[in-house]
């Protein structure tokens, strides 16, 4: 998410990034120009000046003619207006001057004489240059757009016959405006063949790449100049068909948005002119032989003065207009244009996606050496697949910010893995879910469990599960072996064959009993610890399924026999778990706090009934809850909305703060522990009475008790432990119920416990955005470092939470 993040607010370098490389491959295409185009260069070495201002438009034109062009087109647009003063008019006035002056006796008749001399010879050159436009009959001219202003006004209605619209709405809100008013006087329109507008619009970055097709000024739509020109070599009609399609006799012209197309350059490899071109003098003296001009659509304009109209494209810094006008008619005649159809964009970031999911499984796994050479194959693939496309089929899907994408994603993660210590990279290279010493370390097996005993339930970390089952089986250490296939059999039960190792190890582990020591495992056909339980007894209750079992103790469904009630049995193996010389302490402990648990009489708390001992196992007889843990929806896939957690959580404030009124600490408060039956609406709390047990952190058998990711600051530290600390494991609880992870994870205990007594926990409203600022508010409160700084009771924590229900939506 944060790579993409930092892709998308580099919006417009990574756009640059694509057209920089846009660029390059246009210069490697070896396309052809149409060969139906000849350029006529009317440079310095033609005489210069402006053909229409030079009177030498005619000549050429009538020369072109007489050679046999198909199409005529002058390049340098004609003057925005060619409308002349009545001449006869003029005379009137010269006349009445001539005599005013006679009668005065002085010259002031002379300036205007001569104004009319100027007027009449310009009068008749145009006048000259319309009739020869008119006579060729296949002149097509260009329309420019020019600053509107009152000079201009009466323009807007001029050349309406080389319009494709008279309703700019025609095509849409995509057509591109023009930059001003185009026009074309009449005299001229109505003597040209057909007209189109010659402009290109430049990238952000100054440089050509698209042509629109089309334009619109005021209530007028043009085609363009290489339409207009393509309209009489083809003898067809132009249509406007939906938001980006055009028609030339019926024959659809690929276009993107606003009708534009990505111009395809047809240039050498050392940027020169691939059209053919003939000096203008040399057509008029007849030097150039009139085969080069037959049949062939004809361009008029300066090749070489740069301080005429010039554009940046891929392969210039200045086109002369004349060979952008030839460019984009070559594309229009051959449909040449390089096409990037609407859905592309779709597709680019669904391959964005795919491949960033690809790199998040794959990536972490991977060597340095082989994230290498993976990142080269991928490089290499998508620069060659976006290539391909354009260069052999003119197709331009933009792959650049998926490979940036890769690049960036797979060096971060290489990086990280640099930082992270070996024994974390190596188990990562075998897709394990944590790092574990070497086995020889027996310590570490145990730190191993505790930890695997916070991941998902996934195939890696069964499959490490049953390793470390195995290696303490090999030991010999039968009760390690069995608390640890028990947890993965409550995981999964049919999971290769941990069942019948389970029934196994429970013969395996017996201990001989001295003669004066009372038997302490029960008899074999009643042994709480087999798998089928029907008909066995704990006490005087009767077991009837096996419910769960965790790394110390057995849930089992029983019924009370004396009042037919069924209720929870959870047995706890004291002898097993704790040396001879702890084994009475706590004996004591159990007792007292299931005593005092057993006075909790509130609607979110499991009660305790009874309690006792059946040789050495030790048993709690408990209310029977339908109802599932919370750990179910404590997974990304498996969320609960925002406001259930946040009113369940209230309520397990409330319970907490009932039994802390009573002296009741309970000190393991996880979603494992919050029971939770939608059809009733109840939620309950699990487990008072023997999570002070866990106080000293490790039993004889070496299992790690209590839940190190729920641990507050001071349990970790073995300070006092109060009512706070069971908040602040409510307020871990709700994180992971609001975000699918605990606010603190690593892969050992001693930088998990680093990372819970000194880091800040992210905040929740940068995981989830759906989250109000308020939540953060009680997050930071509840998740204080110092107990202090914490909400003084659970009363006034499910106050603050119902009040951030309020600001949420369902």
């Amino acid at each position: 998410m944060i790579l993409v993040t930092l892709i998308l607010l580099a919006g417009e370098r990574m756009s640059s990034l694509e057209s920089s490389y846009y660029d390059f491959l246009q210069r490697q295409q070896p396309v052809s120009a149409s060969d139906r185009i000849l350029l006529v260069d009317t440079g310095p070495d033609s005489g210069g000046g402006n053909l229409w201002d030079s009177g030498r438009i005619s000549p050429v034109i009538n020369a072109l003619n007489a050679a046999g062009a198909s199409v005529i087109v002058p390049v340098e647009a004609p003057p925005a207006n060619t409308q002349m003063p009545d001449i006869e008019q003029l005379a009137a006035l010269a006349e009445l001057e001539e005599r005013a002056r006679k009668v005065s006796g002085n010259d002031t008749g002379t300036n205007l004489v001569d104004q009319l001399a100027d007027f009449r010879r310009q009068y008749e050159q145009r006048a000259q240059i319309t009739s020869t436009v008119k006579d060729a009959g296949n002149v097509v001219l260009p329309v420019i757009a020019r600053p509107t202003r009152q000079g201009l006004e009466d323009a807007k209605n001029d050349c309406l016959r080389h319009t494709l619209s008279t309703d700019a709405a025609a095509g849409g809100p995509w057509i591109q405006e023009a930059p001003g008013t185009l026009t074309l006087s009449n005299i001229l329109c109505d003597s040209a063949t057909n007209a189109g507008f010659l402009d290109f619009w430049p990238d952000d970055d100054g440089i050509v790449r698209r042509a629109h097709l089309i334009a619109k000024s005021d209530n007028r739509v043009f085609p363009s100049l290489s339409v207009a020109i393509a309209q009489v070599q083809e003898s067809g009609d132009v249509e406007i068909d939906g938001a980006n399609k055009l028609k030339l006799n019926n024959a659809e012209i690929e276009t993107g948005p606003g009708f534009s197309s990505l111009i395809r350059y047809y240039m050498s490899p050392t940027g020169q002119n691939v059209f053919e071109t003939v000096e203008s003098d040399s057509l008029l003296t007849g030097a150039a032989p009139g085969e080069l001009v037959r049949d062939r659509i004809v361009l008029v304009g300066n090749l070489a003065d740069q301080s005429t109209t010039n554009y940046r494209t891929p392969f210039t810094e200045h086109m002369p207009l004349a060979m952008m006008l030839a460019t984009t008619l070559s594309n229009v005649l051959q449909s040449d244009f390089v096409v990037r159809p609407n859905w592309f964009g779709s597709a680019e970031l669904g391959i964005l996606l795919l491949l960033g999911i690809a790199i998040l499984l794959v990536a972490p796994t991977l060597t340095a050496n082989r994230a290498a050479v993976s990142l080269l194959l991928i490089v290499g693939i998508l620069l060659a697949v976006e290539a391909y496309l354009l260069l052999a089929h003119g197709v331009w899907l933009q792959l650049v910010t998926a490979t940036f994408f890769a690049v960036l994603g797979i060096g971060s993660i290489q990086a990280l893995n640099m930082l992270r210590p070996a024994s974390a990279i190596r188990a990562a290279e075998t897709g394990s879910v944590v790092s574990i010493a070497p086995v020889d370390d027996e310590d570490e097996l145990d730190l191993a469990f505790s930890v695997l005993r916070q991941q998902g339930d996934s195939d890696v970390t069964k499959k490490r599960l049953y390793d470390i089952a195995m290696t303490h089986g090999q030991r010999r250490e039968f009760a390690k072996a069995e608390r640890v296939l028990g947890y993965l059999h409550g995981m999964d039960s049919e999971y290769r064959d941990v069942a019948d190792k389970l029934k196994a190890l429970s013969g395996a582990r017996r201990k001989p009993t001295e003669a004066n020591q009372v038997q302490p495992e029960l008899p074999e056909e009643q042994n709480p610890d087999e798998t089928g339980t029907s008909g066995h007894t704990l006490g005087r209750y009767q077991l009837e399924k096996t419910l769960g079992r965790g790394a110390m103790a057995t849930v089992y469904l029983g019924v009370d026999p004396k009042i037919n009630r069924k209720v929870a049995i959870k047995t706890i193996a004291l002898a097993e778990e704790f040396s001879e010389s702890d084994l009475d302490a706590a004996k004591n402990q159990f007792r007292r706090e299931a005593e005092s648990a057993g006075r909790l009489n509130h609607p979110n708390i499991i009660a305790i009934y009874d309690t006792g001992e059946d040789g050495n196992v030790a048993y709690l007889a408990m209310e029977y809850f339908k109802g599932t843990a919370l750990n179910h929806h404590a997974l990304a896939e498996n969320l609960l909305p925002p406001k259930w957690v946040l009113e369940l959580t209230a309520r397990a404030a409330e319970a907490l703060h009932y039994a802390h009124g009573q002296g009741v600490v309970h000190r393991d408060i996880k979603p494992a522990n919050l029971m939770y039956d939608a059809a009733s609406d109840q939620l309950k709390i699990t487990d008072f009475g023997i999570a002070r047990l866990t106080d000293t952190s490790r039993t004889k058998t070496g299992i790690i008790l209590g839940t190190p990711s729920y641990m507050s600051p001071e349990q970790l530290s073995a300070s006092a432990v109060t009512g706070k600390s069971d908040l602040y494991s409510l307020g871990i609880t709700m994180y992971q119920l609001l975000t699918g992870t605990t606010p603190f994870r690593s892969d050992s205990i001693p930088k998990l416990m680093d990372k819970i007594m000194n880091e800040k926990h992210r905040p929740i409203s940068s995981v989830r955005d759906d989250m109000p600022v308020e939540v953060d508010m009680v997050l930071d409160k509840v998740l204080a470092k110092n107990p202090d700084d914490r909400f003084p009771n659970g009363r006034a924590m499910a106050l603050a939470l119902r009040d951030c229900c309020s600001t949420l939506d369902g």
